[in-house]
């Protein structure tokens, strides 16, 4: 199988980001996107991924859950003041 080479364009800060990552494992700057890449795409990183966004979905979800029981002791709160005062 061969591999077909494509060029693309990398913004100037980021460049010099990757030039001096590679400097400081002292690897080639081509090498270095290269793992950057395989390691984004392989499939254990999406499961990390997919791992790490449900995690997040469970806490946000606990958030919303802490909120809404607090809004409705809130209005329970206010309905009985609302009785009390009538």
């Amino acid at each position: 199988m061969s591999k077909k080479r494509v060029r693309i364009s990398i913004p100037e800060d980021v460049w010099d980001a990757v030039e001096a990552i590679s400097r400081a494992r002292r690897i080639s700057e081509g090498e270095y996107i290269e793992e950057a890449l395989a390691s984004y795409m392989s499939p254990l990183s999406m499961v990390q991924g997919a791992v790490q966004a449900q995690a997040r979905f469970i806490e946000v979800s606990e958030m919303i859950e802490v909120l809404a029981d607090f809004l409705v002791d809130n209005r329970r709160v206010l309905a009985r003041e609302s009785v009390d005062a009538d």
